[in-house]
């Protein structure tokens, strides 16, 4: 399907044409449609054009999943060109705050394999919540050097904590934002420019405009995750 999709690109001229394993997606203005006699209907304008370029190649597919529309699933994905955003359908994401809420029972414990699977749900998610990647950290660290599929694993404190500040991080979440065709100019008189950086003893602002740096120290009663 590579080489499919390069021709597609580079001779048939589809352009924003992307491809993952077998499914092709692009995006194309709301309007510009094609017939397509084969399925008796219209699709957006590209859409057409790969058919017919799949047609000349003897490339099989079916009717029901030629879809279009917005938003429109993607792999699995819930995407809005128009928002310009990317999140998890509302359904897969009120199942994957349910299990992680289900999974965060105090003394209770799951075999290796239940650690693993949840892992993997919550890395598929991080493709549209990357921010919270940091949520599985303690997961992580309990199963670590561990090996035994079916051996136990207890839930502590500090997992309970990550776990639960990992589901009420998804549940808020409105997903990935694409804002690349919105960068601004920094030389704009109305652009502030400030470069921070964040260590594990405080916080330091450098605003190289006005020649003015601050730094302030952690505070010693900030809130501290559990570690029993």
């Amino acid at each position: 399907m590579s080489l499919v999709a390069w021709i597609a690109i580079h001779h048939i001229l589809i352009d924003a044409l992307k491809t993952y394993m077998d499914d092709s997606f692009s995006l194309e203005i709301a309007g510009r449609v094609l017939y397509y006699p084969q399925y008796d209907c219209y699709f957006p304008t590209k859409q057409t054009h790969l058919l017919l370029f799949w047609d000349e190649l003897n490339l099989p597919h079916e009717r029901p999943k030629q879809v279009f529309g917005s938003p429109l699933t993607v792999i699995g994905f819930e995407v809005d060109p128009n928002l310009m955003q990317v999140t998890l359908p509302s359904h897969k994401k009120a199942e994957l705050v349910v299990q992680l809420r289900h999974f965060a029972i105090k003394n209770h414990h799951w075999s290796l394999r239940d650690f693993q699977r949840l892992a993997g749900w919550c890395e598929w998610s991080f493709n549209v919540f990357p921010l919270l990647k940091p949520g599985l950290s303690m997961l992580y660290d309990k199963i670590r050097g561990k090996s035994n599929p079916l051996g136990v694993i207890h839930i502590n404190n500090a997992l309970l904590f990550k776990i639960h500040w990992l589901a009420n991080h998804i549940k808020a979440s409105n997903g990935l934002y694409f804002f690349k065709s919105l960068d601004f100019d920094s030389t704009r008189d109305d652009v502030i420019v400030a470069y921070t950086d964040a260590s594990g003893i405080g916080l330091g602002l450098w605003f190289p405009d006005d020649n003015f740096a601050c730094q302030c120290p952690l505070p010693s009663d900030s809130p501290r995750c559990p570690t029993t």
